[in-house]
């Protein structure tokens, strides 16, 4: 069992809230001076000679006294839950191995069980055809709250199943070669964690969200290689002379990949390959 790592990892992007001021093009209808010289919105600016008030307008601060700011209803943010019910991953491996002659066979099972894994969670998600005045923020307090207002929360559980298989046929000098193939299945209600978001926030659809993650692959095949080169001491030629030491103990790795996209459009399957030369040295 382990510790989820990212839990408080992204937090500090919430830290400090920004508040971004979008001003338009000067002279505008949607232009807001620091000081209008006619009205708040500036719309009568142009030619001609206005009054300059005295002074800039003061802002009023908001009130501390409580030690709580209420966030604006159009502004929008990121928080936490409170209290903070962290979680954990629970990880389960099981291998049987067999060696029959010059072949080794593997079978195993692997998962994890991801209790209350963290998700970016809209808390004032409304039902369909409410708004946002129908948000869960909005009816609790009972003020339309129209910014974007997330949770990370520690929510429910994802999963990983698989079976793993391996046969290894073992070759002379050091050689071998072998197939894997694992069947596998990956479920949650948001892959990424925090740095997604649940497709259907508001409590009664949350069900929705469950099903085979972004990442999942169902299948994965990988056929490789490991060859020693017949050079150098003890192997077929070049066994004395400069030429004995240069290629002296060096082998070569190949493997090649198939796996299935089939997570999110299983009508729709693709199967990339992947092939790559390996270096033992780096």
């Amino acid at each position: 069992m382990s510790a989820d790592p990212n839990n408080w990892r992204y937090f500090r992007n919430a830290y400090p809230s920004a508040v971004i001021s979008n001003n338009a093009v000067p002279n505008s209808s949607s232009y807001i001076p620091i000081a209008s010289l006619t009205s708040t919105n500036g719309t009568a600016l142009g030619s001609g000679s206005y009054p300059v008030p005295t002074g800039l307008v003061n802002i009023p601060p908001p009130n501390i006294s409580s030690g709580v700011i209420p966030l604006p209803t159009t502004a929008s943010t990121t928080t936490i839950p409170n209290p903070f019910n962290r979680g954990f991953i629970n990880s389960y491996n099981l291998t049987f191995e067999q060696q029959y002659k010059q072949f080794i066979l593997q079978i195993g099972y692997v998962g994890a069980y991801d209790v209350r894994p963290l998700v970016n969670m809209n808390i004032n998600a409304s039902p369909p055809g409410k708004g946002a005045a129908g948000g869960l923020l909005s009816t609790s307090l009972g003020k339309v709250y129209t910014g974007t207002i997330n949770s990370l929360t520690p929510f429910k559980n994802s999963s990983y199943n698989s079976m793993q298989t391996k046969v290894t046929r073992l070759v002379s000098n050091g050689s071998s070669f072998g197939f894997v193939w694992t069947w596998s299945k990956a479920l949650d209600y948001e892959s990424n964690e925090e740095l997604n978001s649940l497709s259907f926030p508001y409590p009664t659809y949350w069900q929705k969200n469950y099903g085979p993650a972004s990442f999942d692959r169902g299948q994965n095949f990988e056929i490789y290689g490991v060859f020693q080169l017949p050079f150098g001491k003890g192997q077929r030629w070049v066994t004395s002379g400069v030429g004995n030491q240069i290629p002296r103990g060096m082998a070569g790795e190949y493997s090649d990949q198939l796996y299935d996209r089939c997570a999110l459009h299983r009508d729709r399957c693709v199967w990339p390959v992947e092939r790559k030369w390996i270096d033992p040295d780096g």
